[in-house]
């Protein structure tokens, strides 16, 4: 039977020993710290004045530990939610927490049992205040920006949502969401979904294809996009998948205008949803080196010229 790995924290989850640092405006928990990340958050959150803060815990967890997973997921959650305000740089690096290569499940490993994945909008909750937010090797809601309804346009209560301050968007994700939906679907996924549809004409290639789940991949560009138009101070996103295919996305400002790249394996292409939300037609779209394509958008966006959605 496999056991968890052993991580130090505080008796019951309760930090009230804890006195306040206001002298402590930086803290870098790194891999060879092994403290429960929530653990890691509450010491942060005793540190009223901080302005960046890191966390990377590389722990390869067996999948049969799924339960640790999503407590461990949960506890980062609710302690970033005390993060103070005074953060303006936030970097989490976690690893894999998904299913073995040579698992047949049809879905990943369901980290977030609710719908409302707490990881992800509390993420969201803390970014408002940041200047620049890096997540790597992990999973957020594909909306978790900017939520959407189930049509992928903007819920009432996302009027309010604001980055001032914001100036870097990092992200290198995996390639499925915390309800296990995959992403990108790995080829031992696609080629079990042509026979389940009686399609045995399966070659070599097929065994290395991937193929994007368009729906999901679209409703995120299209909430990162909603969510840039509210980035007075946005200089770049980088956005790729760490696993699986390449597949990329960045969005760089220029003085009066920016470019947005998208360089795929699989063939994507933005739809004309993804095109409103970034406040450019399709016809615009260029075929560049490489795989990529790309395009160029008056940056920001005025009144008079948004593209309706």
């Amino acid at each position: 039977m496999e056991t968890p790995p052993y991580r130090a924290r505080f008796h019951n989850d309760d930090a009230f020993i804890l006195p306040k640092a206001r002298c402590i405006n930086r803290l870098v928990f790194d891999d060879g710290v092994q403290i429960w990340p929530q653990t890691a958050m509450q010491i942060a959150a005793h540190c009223p004045t901080i302005a960046s803060l890191s966390l990377r815990h590389h722990e390869i967890v067996h999948p049969n530990h799924l339960k640790f997973m999503q407590e461990r997921r949960e506890g980062l959650a609710k302690g970033i939610a005390h993060i103070s305000q005074s953060l303006r740089e936030f970097t989490y690096e976690g690893d894999f927490e998904g299913p073995w290569e040579d698992a047949d499940s049809p879905s990943a490993l369901t980290l977030s049992p609710s719908a409302d994945d707490l990881f992800s909008q509390n993420i969201r909750r803390l970014s408002l205040h940041l200047e620049q937010l890096t997540l790597f090797r992990t999973c957020v809601s594909a909306d978790f920006l900017f939520p959407l309804d189930d049509e992928g346009q903007p819920l009432p209560n996302t009027a309010c949502l604001s980055w001032p301050n914001l100036r870097t968007l990092t992200l290198r994700l995996s390639t499925w969401l915390p309800s296990g939906e995959w992403l990108i679907k790995p080829p031992r996924m696609v080629i079990a979904e042509r026979i389940a549809m009686g399609d045995m004409d399966i070659h070599t290639e097929d065994l290395e294809r991937s193929v994007p789940n368009y729906e999901a991949v679209h409703r995120m560009f299209v909430s990162m996009g909603c969510a840039a138009h509210n980035m007075p101070s946005l200089r770049s996103i980088e956005f790729s998948f760490d696993d699986g295919p390449m597949f990329s996305f960045s969005f760089l400002v220029h003085n009066d205008s920016a470019t947005a790249t998208w360089r795929s394996d699989v063939q994507y292409r933005p739809d004309q949803r993804v095109a409103s939300a970034w406040n450019f037609h399709l016809d615009d779209m260029l075929l560049g080196e490489e795989r990529n394509i790309y395009v160029d958008i008056q940056w920001p966006p005025d009144a008079t010229n948004t593209i309706a959605r």
